[in-house]
Protein backbone atom coordinates (compact mmCIF):
# COMPACT_ATOMS: atom_id res chain seq x y z
CA UNK A 1 0.00 0.00 0.00
CA UNK A 2 1.20 3.00 -0.69
CA UNK A 3 1.08 6.20 1.33
CA UNK A 4 1.37 10.25 -0.19
CA UNK A 5 1.64 12.51 3.02
CA UNK A 6 1.12 16.14 1.15
CA UNK A 7 3.19 18.46 3.17
CA UNK A 8 2.99 21.60 0.26
CA UNK A 9 0.69 23.51 3.18
CA UNK A 10 3.33 22.84 6.28
CA UNK A 11 4.98 25.97 7.59
CA UNK A 12 8.68 26.07 6.20
CA UNK A 13 9.49 27.22 9.84
CA UNK A 14 8.97 23.65 11.44
CA UNK A 15 12.34 21.91 10.46
CA UNK A 16 14.09 25.21 12.14
CA UNK A 17 12.27 25.03 14.96
CA UNK A 18 13.39 21.71 15.63
CA UNK A 19 16.48 21.60 14.72
CA UNK A 20 17.15 24.93 17.13
CA UNK A 21 15.46 22.85 20.22
CA UNK A 22 18.08 19.96 19.46
CA UNK A 23 20.96 22.07 19.14
CA UNK A 24 20.00 23.72 22.47
CA UNK A 25 19.48 19.86 23.76
CA UNK A 26 23.03 19.10 22.73
CA UNK A 27 25.14 22.47 24.11
CA UNK A 28 27.55 20.58 25.29
CA UNK A 29 28.84 18.16 22.95
CA UNK A 30 28.63 21.37 20.20
CA UNK A 31 30.97 23.28 22.53
CA UNK A 32 33.56 20.19 22.86
CA UNK A 33 33.38 19.93 19.09
CA UNK A 34 33.93 23.89 18.26
CA UNK A 35 36.78 24.21 20.58
CA UNK A 36 38.52 20.78 19.42
CA UNK A 37 37.82 22.06 15.70
CA UNK A 38 39.60 24.91 16.68
CA UNK A 39 42.44 23.19 18.71
CA UNK A 40 43.03 20.97 16.26
CA UNK A 41 43.15 23.17 12.77
CA UNK A 42 44.31 26.01 11.70
CA UNK A 43 42.22 29.14 12.94
CA UNK A 44 42.41 30.95 10.41
CA UNK A 45 39.83 29.17 9.23
CA UNK A 46 37.86 29.41 11.77
CA UNK A 47 34.39 28.17 10.94
CA UNK A 48 35.13 27.49 7.35
CA UNK A 49 32.55 24.94 5.99
CA UNK A 50 31.40 24.45 9.60
CA UNK A 51 31.71 21.09 11.91
CA UNK A 52 30.81 18.01 12.38
CA UNK A 53 29.52 17.27 16.28
CA UNK A 54 28.93 14.04 17.66
CA UNK A 55 26.40 13.60 19.72
CA UNK A 56 25.91 10.17 22.28
CA UNK A 57 22.54 7.93 21.38
CA UNK A 58 21.32 9.12 24.86
CA UNK A 59 21.36 12.87 23.56
CA UNK A 60 18.72 12.02 20.49
CA UNK A 61 16.32 10.29 22.51
CA UNK A 62 12.83 12.51 23.12
CA UNK A 63 11.61 12.73 26.08
CA UNK A 64 8.15 10.80 26.27
CA UNK A 65 5.34 10.75 29.35
CA UNK A 66 3.86 7.21 30.21
CA UNK A 67 0.57 6.66 32.32
CA UNK A 68 1.11 4.20 34.77
CA UNK A 69 2.08 3.91 39.00
CA UNK A 70 5.28 4.33 38.60
CA UNK A 71 7.63 2.51 40.27
CA UNK A 72 9.33 -1.25 39.34
CA UNK A 73 6.21 -3.45 37.49
CA UNK A 74 6.96 -6.61 36.33
CA UNK A 75 5.06 -7.89 33.49
CA UNK A 76 5.07 -11.06 31.54
CA UNK A 77 3.96 -10.08 27.81
CA UNK A 78 1.60 -12.95 25.89
CA UNK A 79 3.76 -15.35 23.90
CA UNK A 80 6.17 -15.92 24.87
CA UNK A 81 7.23 -19.66 25.94
CA UNK A 82 10.74 -19.03 28.06
CA UNK A 83 9.64 -17.19 31.12
CA UNK A 84 6.73 -17.00 33.57
CA UNK A 85 6.03 -14.56 36.34
CA UNK A 86 8.73 -14.15 38.85
CA UNK A 87 11.55 -15.61 36.36
CA UNK A 88 14.61 -13.54 36.27
CA UNK A 89 16.54 -13.00 32.71
CA UNK A 90 20.12 -13.32 32.51
CA UNK A 91 22.24 -10.86 31.25
CA UNK A 92 24.15 -11.20 27.88
CA UNK A 93 27.63 -12.20 28.66
CA UNK A 94 30.69 -11.23 26.80
CA UNK A 95 30.73 -7.69 24.55
CA UNK A 96 27.83 -4.97 25.56
CA UNK A 97 26.13 -3.54 23.08
CA UNK A 98 27.07 -0.82 20.20
CA UNK A 99 30.84 -1.02 20.87
CA UNK A 100 30.35 -0.62 24.36
CA UNK A 101 32.97 -3.48 25.67
CA UNK A 102 35.96 -4.80 25.57
CA UNK A 103 35.03 -8.14 23.98
CA UNK A 104 33.00 -9.27 20.85
CA UNK A 105 29.61 -10.56 21.50
CA UNK A 106 27.48 -12.24 18.61
CA UNK A 107 24.07 -11.48 20.46
CA UNK A 108 24.85 -8.07 21.35
CA UNK A 109 23.20 -4.98 19.16
CA UNK A 110 22.88 -1.06 19.62
CA UNK A 111 23.18 1.85 18.41
CA UNK A 112 26.24 4.02 17.08
CA UNK A 113 26.51 7.89 18.42
CA UNK A 114 24.81 10.14 16.39
CA UNK A 115 26.86 12.61 13.85
CA UNK A 116 25.27 15.93 12.73
CA UNK A 117 26.70 18.92 10.41
CA UNK A 118 26.80 22.32 12.43
CA UNK A 119 26.95 25.31 9.49
CA UNK A 120 29.50 27.64 9.50
CA UNK A 121 26.94 30.76 10.92
CA UNK A 122 25.52 28.42 13.64
CA UNK A 123 29.11 27.24 14.71
CA UNK A 124 30.25 31.67 14.83
CA UNK A 125 26.69 31.42 16.83
CA UNK A 126 27.97 29.00 19.36
CA UNK A 127 31.59 30.06 19.47
CA UNK A 128 30.51 33.67 20.15
CA UNK A 129 27.44 33.02 22.63
CA UNK A 130 27.36 34.95 25.79
CA UNK A 131 30.27 37.25 24.76
CA UNK A 132 30.68 40.96 25.00
CA UNK A 133 32.85 44.32 25.34
CA UNK A 134 32.65 45.11 29.05
CA UNK A 135 31.76 48.46 30.63
CA UNK A 136 30.73 49.67 27.42
CA UNK A 137 29.10 53.86 27.63
CA UNK A 138 27.70 56.20 25.91
CA UNK A 139 29.84 58.68 23.95
CA UNK A 140 29.47 62.29 22.61
CA UNK A 141 28.93 60.96 18.84
CA UNK A 142 27.58 57.32 18.63
CA UNK A 143 29.32 54.93 15.65
CA UNK A 144 29.09 51.76 16.60
CA UNK A 145 25.97 49.97 16.08
CA UNK A 146 25.07 46.48 17.47
CA UNK A 147 22.58 44.42 15.31
CA UNK A 148 18.84 44.71 17.50
CA UNK A 149 15.24 42.80 16.69
CA UNK A 150 12.56 45.00 16.78
CA UNK A 151 8.79 43.92 16.17
CA UNK A 152 7.87 44.88 12.71
CA UNK A 153 4.37 43.87 12.52
CA UNK A 154 3.59 40.39 11.10
CA UNK A 155 4.49 37.94 8.22
CA UNK A 156 2.56 35.21 6.60
CA UNK A 157 5.89 33.11 6.97
CA UNK A 158 8.62 32.16 9.80
CA UNK A 159 9.20 29.97 12.76
CA UNK A 160 7.00 28.46 15.02
CA UNK A 161 8.20 29.66 17.75
CA UNK A 162 7.38 32.96 16.46
CA UNK A 163 3.93 32.36 16.12
CA UNK A 164 1.00 34.98 17.11
CA UNK A 165 -1.54 32.84 18.19
CA UNK A 166 -4.43 35.90 18.85
CA UNK A 167 -3.61 37.30 15.37
CA UNK A 168 -3.94 34.08 14.07
CA UNK A 169 -7.45 33.57 15.72
CA UNK A 170 -8.58 36.72 14.48
CA UNK A 171 -7.92 36.04 10.88
CA UNK A 172 -9.10 32.44 10.70
CA UNK A 173 -12.48 34.12 12.32
CA UNK A 174 -12.62 36.76 9.97
CA UNK A 175 -12.11 34.31 6.99
CA UNK A 176 -14.65 31.73 8.50
CA UNK A 177 -17.27 34.79 8.45
CA UNK A 178 -16.75 35.55 4.92
CA UNK A 179 -16.74 31.68 3.92
CA UNK A 180 -20.06 30.95 5.64
CA UNK A 181 -21.92 33.92 5.40
CA UNK A 182 -23.50 32.64 1.97
CA UNK A 183 -24.55 28.97 3.30
CA UNK A 184 -25.46 31.06 6.78
CA UNK A 185 -28.13 33.55 4.83
CA UNK A 186 -29.87 30.53 2.72
CA UNK A 187 -30.36 28.43 6.18
CA UNK A 188 -31.43 31.53 7.93
CA UNK A 189 -34.03 31.61 4.85
CA UNK A 190 -35.05 28.35 4.58
CA UNK A 191 -35.57 28.21 8.85
CA UNK A 192 -37.75 31.35 8.53
CA UNK A 193 -39.75 29.60 6.27
CA UNK A 194 -40.35 26.43 8.39
CA UNK A 195 -40.90 28.66 11.27
CA UNK A 196 -43.26 30.67 9.30
CA UNK A 197 -45.32 27.36 8.82
CA UNK A 198 -45.54 26.71 12.05
CA UNK A 199 -46.37 29.87 13.36
CA UNK A 200 -49.82 29.80 11.45
CA UNK A 201 -50.69 27.23 14.17
CA UNK A 202 -49.63 29.04 17.03
CA UNK A 203 -52.40 30.69 17.67
CA UNK A 204 -54.24 27.32 18.40
CA UNK A 205 -51.89 26.00 20.60
CA UNK A 206 -51.81 26.32 24.86
CA UNK A 207 -47.87 27.42 25.10
CA UNK A 208 -46.82 29.87 22.84
CA UNK A 209 -43.16 29.64 21.97
CA UNK A 210 -41.75 33.36 22.36
CA UNK A 211 -39.65 34.23 19.74
CA UNK A 212 -35.98 35.78 20.59
CA UNK A 213 -34.93 39.30 19.14
CA UNK A 214 -31.38 38.59 17.72
CA UNK A 215 -31.23 41.81 15.36
CA UNK A 216 -27.38 42.45 15.98
CA UNK A 217 -26.09 38.71 17.08
CA UNK A 218 -23.86 37.02 14.19
CA UNK A 219 -25.47 34.92 11.66
CA UNK A 220 -23.97 31.17 13.52
CA UNK A 221 -26.04 32.06 17.11
CA UNK A 222 -28.87 33.30 15.16
CA UNK A 223 -29.57 30.00 13.58
CA UNK A 224 -28.91 28.00 16.84
CA UNK A 225 -31.32 29.86 18.65
CA UNK A 226 -33.62 30.10 15.77
CA UNK A 227 -33.35 25.93 15.61
CA UNK A 228 -34.29 25.93 19.07
CA UNK A 229 -37.51 28.09 18.64
CA UNK A 230 -38.60 25.91 15.50
CA UNK A 231 -37.98 22.65 17.99
CA UNK A 232 -40.02 23.97 20.84
CA UNK A 233 -42.94 25.39 18.00
CA UNK A 234 -42.69 22.06 16.53
CA UNK A 235 -43.51 19.83 19.55
CA UNK A 236 -46.47 22.98 20.24
CA UNK A 237 -48.42 22.18 16.78
CA UNK A 238 -47.30 19.32 15.65
CA UNK A 239 -50.76 17.80 15.60
CA UNK A 240 -52.02 20.89 13.95
CA UNK A 241 -49.69 20.33 10.63
CA UNK A 242 -51.10 18.77 7.31
CA UNK A 243 -49.63 16.54 5.14
CA UNK A 244 -48.74 19.36 2.85
CA UNK A 245 -47.11 20.94 5.36
CA UNK A 246 -45.15 18.13 6.86
CA UNK A 247 -44.14 17.30 3.70
CA UNK A 248 -42.79 20.81 2.89
CA UNK A 249 -40.61 21.11 6.10
CA UNK A 250 -39.27 17.72 5.69
CA UNK A 251 -37.81 19.30 2.25
CA UNK A 252 -36.51 22.04 3.58
CA UNK A 253 -34.63 19.99 6.78
CA UNK A 254 -32.81 18.68 3.77
CA UNK A 255 -31.72 21.34 2.05
CA UNK A 256 -30.34 22.66 5.48
CA UNK A 257 -28.81 19.70 6.01
CA UNK A 258 -26.84 19.75 2.69
CA UNK A 259 -25.87 23.29 3.19
CA UNK A 260 -24.84 22.78 6.68
CA UNK A 261 -22.87 19.79 5.69
CA UNK A 262 -20.98 22.24 2.91
CA UNK A 263 -20.25 24.70 5.40
CA UNK A 264 -18.83 21.86 7.26
CA UNK A 265 -15.71 21.55 4.58
CA UNK A 266 -14.54 24.56 4.87
CA UNK A 267 -11.18 24.15 6.56
CA UNK A 268 -10.87 25.63 9.99
CA UNK A 269 -7.40 26.37 9.62
CA UNK A 270 -5.88 27.46 6.16
CA UNK A 271 -1.71 28.24 6.87
CA UNK A 272 -1.70 30.22 4.01
CA UNK A 273 -3.90 32.66 4.90
CA UNK A 274 -4.99 32.32 8.61
CA UNK A 275 -1.53 31.89 10.62
CA UNK A 276 0.75 34.81 10.98
CA UNK A 277 4.15 35.06 13.00
CA UNK A 278 5.70 38.34 14.28
CA UNK A 279 8.43 39.43 12.22
CA UNK A 280 11.44 40.98 13.65
CA UNK A 281 13.63 43.25 11.37
CA UNK A 282 17.49 43.50 12.20
CA UNK A 283 17.94 47.34 12.52
CA UNK A 284 21.80 48.40 13.40
CA UNK A 285 21.22 50.20 16.38
CA UNK A 286 23.78 53.16 17.54
CA UNK A 287 25.60 51.94 20.98
CA UNK A 288 29.30 53.86 21.46
CA UNK A 289 32.41 54.61 19.64
CA UNK A 290 34.98 51.94 20.41
CA UNK A 291 38.24 50.90 19.76
CA UNK A 292 40.44 48.50 20.25
CA UNK A 293 44.38 48.02 20.44
CA UNK A 294 45.97 44.83 19.55
CA UNK A 295 49.57 44.74 21.14
CA UNK A 296 51.71 41.96 20.56
CA UNK A 297 55.34 40.98 21.82
CA UNK A 298 57.28 39.92 18.31
CA UNK A 299 60.61 39.82 20.03
CA UNK A 300 63.38 36.91 19.45
CA UNK A 301 61.93 35.54 22.80
CA UNK A 302 59.25 34.65 21.14
CA UNK A 303 59.75 31.65 19.57
CA UNK A 304 57.66 30.88 15.94
CA UNK A 305 55.21 28.45 17.82
CA UNK A 306 54.28 31.65 20.62
CA UNK A 307 53.87 33.94 18.00
CA UNK A 308 51.43 31.31 15.81
CA UNK A 309 49.32 30.99 19.17
CA UNK A 310 49.48 34.89 19.74
CA UNK A 311 48.22 35.66 16.06
CA UNK A 312 45.75 32.74 16.40
CA UNK A 313 44.21 34.41 19.75
CA UNK A 314 43.74 37.84 18.06
CA UNK A 315 42.39 36.74 14.93
CA UNK A 316 39.67 35.02 17.20
CA UNK A 317 39.32 38.59 18.87
CA UNK A 318 39.25 40.41 15.35
CA UNK A 319 37.17 37.86 14.26
CA UNK A 320 34.40 38.33 17.10
CA UNK A 321 34.86 42.33 17.00
CA UNK A 322 33.85 42.26 13.25
CA UNK A 323 31.20 40.05 13.92
CA UNK A 324 29.66 41.47 17.07
CA UNK A 325 30.58 45.31 16.28
CA UNK A 326 29.59 47.04 13.47
CA UNK A 327 31.65 50.02 13.14
CA UNK A 328 34.39 49.65 15.68
CA UNK A 329 38.13 50.39 15.07
CA UNK A 330 40.69 48.19 15.23
CA UNK A 331 44.11 49.43 15.88
CA UNK A 332 47.13 46.78 15.33
CA UNK A 333 50.17 47.29 16.97
CA UNK A 334 53.74 44.93 17.41
CA UNK A 335 56.91 46.03 19.42
CA UNK A 336 60.29 44.58 19.72
CA UNK A 337 62.43 47.04 21.24
CA UNK A 338 60.65 49.30 19.85
CA UNK A 339 56.97 49.46 19.17
CA UNK A 340 54.71 50.55 15.27
CA UNK A 341 51.39 51.16 14.27
CA UNK A 342 50.89 48.28 11.40
CA UNK A 343 48.00 47.13 9.23
CA UNK A 344 45.61 44.20 9.60
CA UNK A 345 48.10 42.00 6.98
CA UNK A 346 51.62 42.87 8.53
CA UNK A 347 50.37 42.95 11.96
CA UNK A 348 49.39 38.92 11.07
CA UNK A 349 52.42 38.42 8.26
CA UNK A 350 55.01 40.21 9.47
CA UNK A 351 58.33 38.76 10.06
CA UNK A 352 60.83 41.28 11.96
CA UNK A 353 62.49 40.64 15.53
CA UNK A 354 64.64 41.68 17.88
CA UNK A 355 64.65 42.81 21.59
CA UNK A 356 61.68 43.43 24.03
CA UNK A 357 60.90 46.15 25.93
CA UNK A 358 57.37 45.75 26.69
CA UNK A 359 56.71 49.79 27.83
CA UNK A 360 57.24 50.36 24.11
CA UNK A 361 53.98 49.34 22.86
CA UNK A 362 52.35 50.86 25.97
CA UNK A 363 53.74 54.29 25.13
CA UNK A 364 52.75 53.69 21.80
CA UNK A 365 49.30 52.57 22.65
CA UNK A 366 49.38 55.53 24.99
CA UNK A 367 50.41 57.98 22.39
CA UNK A 368 47.79 57.00 19.15
CA UNK A 369 45.25 57.22 22.12
CA UNK A 370 45.68 60.79 22.76
CA UNK A 371 46.25 62.13 19.66
CA UNK A 372 43.13 60.08 18.07
CA UNK A 373 41.19 59.12 19.95
CA UNK A 374 39.56 61.23 23.22
CA UNK A 375 38.70 59.50 26.41
CA UNK A 376 35.48 61.66 26.42
CA UNK A 377 34.37 60.58 22.93
CA UNK A 378 35.48 56.69 22.88
CA UNK A 379 35.57 53.33 24.44
CA UNK A 380 38.93 52.06 24.73
CA UNK A 381 40.18 48.45 25.09
CA UNK A 382 43.23 46.76 24.64
CA UNK A 383 44.67 43.54 24.46
CA UNK A 384 48.48 42.67 24.87
CA UNK A 385 50.04 39.18 24.48
CA UNK A 386 53.24 38.28 25.59
CA UNK A 387 55.56 35.89 26.70
CA UNK A 388 56.37 37.60 29.70
CA UNK A 389 60.08 37.87 28.42
CA UNK A 390 61.12 41.75 29.55
CA UNK A 391 64.19 43.86 30.16
CA UNK A 392 64.32 43.45 34.15
CA UNK A 393 63.85 47.55 34.84
CA UNK A 394 61.38 47.78 32.47
CA UNK A 395 58.59 45.80 34.19
CA UNK A 396 58.32 49.00 37.08
CA UNK A 397 57.46 50.99 34.41
CA UNK A 398 55.35 49.05 32.77
CA UNK A 399 53.72 49.04 36.01
CA UNK A 400 53.45 52.51 36.27
CA UNK A 401 52.27 53.45 32.39
CA UNK A 402 49.42 50.43 33.61
CA UNK A 403 48.29 52.79 36.92
CA UNK A 404 48.67 56.16 35.66
CA UNK A 405 47.70 55.86 31.97
CA UNK A 406 46.21 53.50 30.81
CA UNK A 407 43.51 51.64 33.18
CA UNK A 408 42.36 54.59 34.57
CA UNK A 409 41.20 55.68 31.09
CA UNK A 410 40.34 52.00 29.61
CA UNK A 411 37.20 50.49 29.63
CA UNK A 412 39.13 46.86 29.35
CA UNK A 413 42.12 45.65 29.13
CA UNK A 414 42.95 41.72 28.75
CA UNK A 415 46.68 40.55 29.42
CA UNK A 416 47.53 37.37 27.27
CA UNK A 417 50.78 35.01 28.21
CA UNK A 418 52.42 32.70 25.93
CA UNK A 419 53.72 30.80 28.08
CA UNK A 420 54.75 26.71 28.31
CA UNK A 421 51.85 25.24 30.22
CA UNK A 422 49.94 22.25 29.63
CA UNK A 423 46.65 23.57 30.35
CA UNK A 424 44.80 27.10 30.65
CA UNK A 425 43.77 25.77 34.01
CA UNK A 426 47.07 27.48 35.08
CA UNK A 427 45.01 31.14 34.61
CA UNK A 428 45.51 33.53 37.20
CA UNK A 429 49.06 32.83 38.56
CA UNK A 430 47.81 29.29 39.75
CA UNK A 431 51.11 27.97 37.78
CA UNK A 432 54.54 27.46 39.40
CA UNK A 433 57.26 29.76 38.42
CA UNK A 434 55.77 32.80 36.68
CA UNK A 435 57.75 35.19 34.42
CA UNK A 436 58.58 38.91 35.89
CA UNK A 437 55.67 40.69 33.85
CA UNK A 438 53.36 38.23 35.35
CA UNK A 439 54.25 39.15 38.46
CA UNK A 440 54.19 42.69 38.10
CA UNK A 441 50.74 42.68 36.69
CA UNK A 442 49.58 40.68 39.41
CA UNK A 443 49.73 43.97 41.47
CA UNK A 444 47.06 45.47 39.52
CA UNK A 445 43.77 45.79 41.53
CA UNK A 446 41.66 47.22 38.72
CA UNK A 447 38.00 45.54 37.54
CA UNK A 448 38.71 46.63 34.18
CA UNK A 449 42.25 44.22 34.13
CA UNK A 450 42.39 40.60 33.30
CA UNK A 451 45.11 37.91 32.88
CA UNK A 452 45.07 34.16 31.37
CA UNK A 453 48.01 31.84 30.08
CA UNK A 454 48.06 29.84 26.95
CA UNK A 455 50.34 27.06 27.17
CA UNK A 456 49.12 25.32 23.57
CA UNK A 457 46.26 26.12 20.87
CA UNK A 458 43.70 24.50 22.69
CA UNK A 459 43.70 26.58 25.50
CA UNK A 460 42.78 29.78 23.18
CA UNK A 461 39.02 29.33 23.48
CA UNK A 462 38.66 28.86 26.85
CA UNK A 463 40.39 32.07 27.74
CA UNK A 464 39.30 34.21 25.00
CA UNK A 465 35.54 32.72 26.49
CA UNK A 466 36.78 33.66 30.20
CA UNK A 467 38.11 37.15 28.90
CA UNK A 468 34.88 38.42 27.12
CA UNK A 469 32.25 36.18 29.15
CA UNK A 470 29.09 38.43 30.34
CA UNK A 471 30.08 39.41 33.78
CA UNK A 472 27.97 41.62 36.77
CA UNK A 473 30.87 44.18 37.34
CA UNK A 474 29.23 44.57 40.76
CA UNK A 475 30.40 41.00 41.92
CA UNK A 476 33.77 41.27 39.84
CA UNK A 477 35.74 42.73 42.59
CA UNK A 478 34.41 40.31 44.94
CA UNK A 479 35.36 37.88 42.48
CA UNK A 480 39.28 38.29 42.16
CA UNK A 481 39.79 38.31 45.74
CA UNK A 482 38.36 35.20 45.99
CA UNK A 483 40.58 33.90 42.99
CA UNK A 484 43.84 36.02 44.83
CA UNK A 485 42.83 34.12 48.34
CA UNK A 486 42.85 31.30 46.61
CA UNK A 487 46.07 31.61 44.42
CA UNK A 488 48.09 32.48 48.23
CA UNK A 489 46.49 29.19 49.59
CA UNK A 490 47.42 26.79 46.66
CA UNK A 491 51.14 28.72 47.07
Amino acid sequence: MTVIVDTRGISSGTGYSNRRRFLERNRGAIRKAIEKSIGDGNITDIGKDGVDVTVPKEGVKEPTLHHGKGGLTKRVFPGNRSFRKGDRMPKPQGGGAGGGGDKASKDGQGEDDFIFHLSQQEFLEYLFADLELPNLEQKKQDDLKQIKYSRSGFTSRGKHSNLDLPQSKKRKMRRMMAAEKPYNDKILALLEEKEGILKSHESASENPVVSDKLEWVPRKIKIRHQKARIEALYKEVQPLLSEDEILRIGELDVEIEKLESKKSRIPSWNETTDLRYKYFNEKPEPNTKAVMFCLMDVSASMSEHKKSMAKQFYFLLYHFLQREYEQLDVVFVRHTQEAKEVDEIEFFEGRETGGTIVSSGLEEIIKIQKERYPTDEWNLYAAQSSDGDNWGEDNQYCLDLMNDEILPKFQGFWYTEIAALHHAAHMYGMSGQQSELWEAYQHLDAHNFWMGKIGNQKDIVPVFREFFKKRNMINEAAYRASASTAALEMA
